[in-house]
């Protein structure tokens, strides 16, 4: 049986990260379970650490925004526990609960849950509650075994995924991870998994992604205008010295007068961009330009089941131009510079194995 991580210990909650699942499982305590008995549970969807580790305080910085949201925790009833501390599914399906003691591994059980949280799917939860400051307990629960299942969160920059994870309720922590018996802990069932005997799940984090727009506006002049390609570079930061995306796209305007426009992405959501024209045309030159308020990357929902920048540019190259509701929109107006000569080009973009990312171009006309 996998022992609880005692909460504070900033050693013990940093192995816990590498860790897929905390599990629990079946033995043959000394005392019988009473089956009448009311239970609690406390379930953590934070990282806490020592704020005096400097090993590990990087690890907690990175969800802050998690510490700063409400996860909605499901709970569901899927198994009966017997006296001797024998389980009976109540889910169809979860035979194979029957079979488990202290001898079960920790990828059979993160298994099981997977399975469990896949058969609930269409069944109301036993109990939902939101975590507030990371952290919600549950009373007046039955004994069994349970599903616990925190639903997806989405921030404006990240999503948050927890491994779904069976408890018994009433618990015993005779057994270690490696089943054999843990020095120092009784023999007894525990009914109220609180404070040191809180359950900590284990949350994935993964970026979001956006787009921005950038627009063409030329001043319509009594001039022909065989042709214009107007050229930008865009370049993203998360940090000062982190770029997470530098690179070109074009505007091809073939007609005076008019608008055109090119979305540019998927990028990192959160990152702050920096746009410059750094060609005008042969014919134009530059008399405005309308930078958003908020230069940052804002997520798009197409991207939201992407756990990569690569899945999220599979889905980039499948959408369609009307999908897309970006709100980061960078407007470049020229005038004609009465030198009718036009202009044409191709532009090199940065191969999309490199770090800078791909263009997604979408061009108007």
């Amino acid at each position: 049986m996998m022992r609880r991580i005692k909460k504070g210990s900033a050693l013990a909650l940093a192995a816990a990260l590498l860790c897929s699942v905390f599990v629990l499982s079946e033995v043959y305590a000394a005392n019988s379970v009473n089956t009448n008995e009311t239970c609690s549970l406390e379930v953590n969807c934070n990282i806490q650490v020592d704020p005096l580790d400097l090993v590990n305080i990087a690890d907690a910085d990175k969800y802050v925004d998690l510490i700063d949201n409400s996860v909605i925790v499901n709970l569901y009833r899927v198994a009966d526990i017997a006296v001797t501390g024998k389980y009976t599914p109540v889910v169809d399906g979860l035979s194979d609960l029957e079979n488990v003691n202290h001898e079960t591994t920790a990828s059979e059980w993160l298994k099981l849950a997977a399975e469990a949280k896949t058969l609930v799917k269409n069944v109301e939860p036993t109990a939902t509650a939101k975590a507030m400051d990371g952290s919600v307990t549950f009373t007046d629960l039955e004994t069994g075994m349970y599903l616990i299942d925190a639903e997806r969160l989405l921030t404006p920059e990240h999503r948050y995924e927890f491994t779904p994870y069976l408890i018994s309720l009433p618990n015993n922590y005779y057994y270690d991870i490696a089943g054999s018996m843990a020095e120092g802990e009784a023999d007894q069932w525990e009914y109220n998994l609180t404070d040191e005997l809180a359950v900590g799940l284990k949350p994935a984090k993964m970026e979001r992604y956006g787009y921005l727009k950038i627009e063409k506006e030329v001043e319509a002049l009594n001039v022909t205008t065989p042709g214009e390609i107007f050229v930008y570079e865009i370049t993203a930061t998360l940090t000062e010295n982190d770029v997470v995306y530098n690179n070109v796209v074009s505007i091809n305007y073939k007609e005076d007068g008019g608008k055109n426009y090119v979305f540019v992405g998927p990028i990192v959501a959160g990152a702050e961009i920096r746009v410059d024209e750094v060609y005008t045309g042969g014919s134009y030159i530059q008399s405005d330009v309308s930078a958003p308020e908020i230069l940052k990357i804002q997520a798009e929902e197409q991207f939201d089941d992407c756990d990569t920048l690569d899945d999220a540019r599979e889905v980039a190259a499948e959408i369609s131009e009307e999908s897309i509701e970006s709100e980061l929109v960078f407007k470049f107006t020229n005038e004609h510079n009465n030198i009718p000569k036009g202009s044409t080009g191709v532009v090199n973009t940065i191969s999309p194995d490199l770090p800078t990312g791909m263009v997604q171009e979408f061009q108007g006309q």
